[in-house]
């Protein structure tokens, strides 16, 4: 940038006279301003040399000065599409001399959609800018070069503020079981209910939330709801039958129990049989049996009855808390089996495998690892002991290799937790160990086909039609 005269100065004349120092190819723009001559190039020697040298024009010196250290390029974040630019330059005034001409509106990439972003130069810029002002009732937000913009966590002028040494790192935090260091994918815990923060669900299906939303939802008469859906639904479930075939089905429950002691899988499983008491806690564990056999205890209605069979399904939780160190998980296992062997000395049991983990990654590749090693020594443990009879649940779940994804709940990203198509696997399993015949009827969730009854305006089946052609030969 020069300053002369500009009294009947033309473009031609000051290009004469750049071209005797440096060539004409490398001027990108000649402006005339009201003060000053302001002259863009390509290169920066050449801009070296313009400032070292200089330019003569009627007789006079002029001299060239940098002035990209004299112009402060601004950023307007977040301004209304409204706002005129003669208004922006008014509000910018207050921090300098607004270049004529140079404000300009951010467009979207390829079109001429605005996305809301304002540019413009500044001459003899304040020494700092704020990072936030308003204009009227409009907050923006401003950067600047030149190192006119401070960081807002250092105050410093050398750097932008995400690139702060001084930036506090924000934990992250993980939407499958809320705790901080993680995000939800590479997550290997139990998902956590985001309402009523429980292990083994979902907020969808809590019923803590349920109950507060009919609560919202009915006002006064919501405690009378909830109580009458519930005594609905256990109702319901008293009054089920596997299959109405219009006979009356009479069969007295046995008086002998069999016991689930599982985790949130277990849980999933459900009341499937009347003689099948589910005792399955979220978050439980082969180190916790003594709590589980004790919650089992607490929940059976019958005291009298006699436990017959008990099926253990844990060891997931283990495999996550020892993820590296198998044989932690079947020092753990064993204490579990002769813990309900002591506690049920006449009872059989079934040892479910660990199923494998849905997902990819090193971290779900070493679980699995570790689910196989415990698994060959539980099968182990079941050849040794007559008493206990190894339920090979993992050959369902993992075919060629590979966890059998729609046996897999697609709501739970730490894939642990099973869905009803891997319900109702489960039980089938389970039902041969059980040798209950309903049980097997009990898991069957699609309807019973109903009985096609022809009226005289439906399409003839093929044997009707076989047999008129018939009858009028």
């Amino acid at each position: 940038m020069g300053d002369i005269n500009r009294d009947g100065l033309k473009h031609n004349e000051v290009l004469c006279a750049i071209e005797d120092v440096i060539s004409r190819e490398s001027i990108n723009s000649i402006q005339l301003t009201e003060k000053n001559c302001v002259v863009t190039v390509k290169e920066k020697n050449q801009r070296d040399r313009l400032i070292t040298v200089g330019i003569k024009i009627r007789d006079r010196s002029v001299n060239f000065v940098e002035i990209d250290k004299q112009l402060t390029n601004v950023t307007i974040k977040d301004l209304p599409y409204e706002l005129s630019d003669s208004f922006v330059t008014t509000q910018m005034s207050q921090f300098g001399q607004v270049v004529q001409g140079s404000i300009r509106r951010g467009v979207i990439k390829d079109t001429s959609i605005e996305n809301g972003t304002r540019y413009l130069q500044l001459k003899n810029c304040v020494p700092i800018l704020p990072n936030k002002i308003s204009f009227g009732k409009h907050e923006i937000r401003l950067f600047a070069d030149n190192n006119r913009t401070s960081c807002k966590f250092c105050n410093g002028t050398d750097h932008p503020s995400f690139k702060c040494r001084d930036k506090p790192q924000q934990l992250r935090k993980c939407y499958n079981c809320h705790q901080p260091g993680h995000i939800s994918k590479d997550c290997l815990e139990e998902v956590v209910c985001n309402y009523c923060l429980l292990a083994g669900h979902i907020k969808r299906d809590c019923e803590k939330y349920q109950d507060d939303k009919t609560r919202r939802e009915m006002g006064e008469y919501a405690d009378e709801i909830i109580e009458g859906r519930r005594g609905q639904s256990q109702s319901f479930d008293e009054s089920i039958t596997p299959c109405d075939t219009g006979i009356e089905d009479t069969y007295v429950i046995p008086k002998s129990k069999t016991l689930i002691l599982g985790a949130s899988n277990g849980k999933r499983l459900g009341n499937f049989s009347p003689d099948v008491i589910n005792a399955s806690v979220s978050g439980a564990s082969f180190e916790n049996i003594d709590e589980l056999l004790n919650h089992a205890l607490s929940v059976m209605d019958d005291t009298d009855a006699s436990v017959e069979k008990v099926v253990i399904c844990l060891g997931t939780n283990d495999i996550t808390r020892n993820r590296s160190d198998p044989d932690e998980v079947n020092v753990n296992a064993t204490s579990a089996v002769n813990c309900v062997k002591s506690r049920f000395p006449s009872a059989k049991i079934g040892l479910c495998t660990i199923i494998p983990r849905k997902g990819k990654g090193q971290s779900i590749l070493k679980l699995n690892e570790t689910t196989q090693s415990v698994n060959n020594f539980l099968a182990k443990l079941c050849k040794k002991d007559s008493s206990v009879s190894l339920i090979d649940t993992f050959n369902i779940f993992c075919q060629n290799g590979n966890a059998v994804r729609p046996l897999y709940d697609i709501n739970d990203p730490s894939g642990v937790h099973i869905s009803d198509k891997g319900v109702d696997k489960y039980i089938v399993e389970l039902s041969s160990f059980f040798g209950n015949t309903h049980v097997v009827e009990a898991i069957v969730h699609t309807p019973a086909l109903r009985k096609r009854n022809l009226s005289s305006n439906t399409t003839p089946s093929s044997t009707e039609k076989q047999g008129k052609h018939h009858k009028s030969i």
